[in-house]
């Protein structure tokens, strides 16, 4: 019988992950509040890639009071996350788009997505 495995909550996962090394900044999955520096990322989906590992596609739309603030807080997020290989259920990590400057109305904005590999537990009972 093939165990069952249960994955962590990659956005949980991130959020948690990147407050604890970026300060001054709010993390959050549905509402990031409405600081002048706010990160928020969704899952979009992704693959299993076996009866263990799970891959997720986070977008990451990182926010700041200028653009230029948004850039450099997008490249930090971007790094963070690419260096998180090995800490916690992290296995690997792909960028499949670097950030991007994106117009929005509530101000500036710069959008990147990557992938995380997780690595799951047996679910007990």
């Amino acid at each position: 019988m093939t165990p069952a495995i249960v994955f962590p909550n990659p956005e949980a996962w991130a959020v948690d992950y990147l407050t604890a090394r970026i300060p001054g900044v709010t993390f959050g999955v549905a509402d990031a509040g409405t600081g002048p520096r706010r990160v928020l990322i969704r899952r979009d989906g992704g693959l299993a890639l076996g009866p263990a590992t799970d891959s997720a596609r986070l977008t990451v739309r990182v926010f700041a009071e200028s653009e230029v603030v948004a850039h450099d807080l997008a490249l930090r997020v971007h790094a963070f996350l690419r260096a998180s290989v090995g800490i916690g259920p992290v296995r690997a990590v792909g960028s499949t788009s670097g950030p991007s400057y994106v117009p929005d109305p509530t101000g500036p904005l710069y959008l990147f997505t990557c992938e995380l590999v997780f690595r799951g537990s047996p679910l007990t009972v």
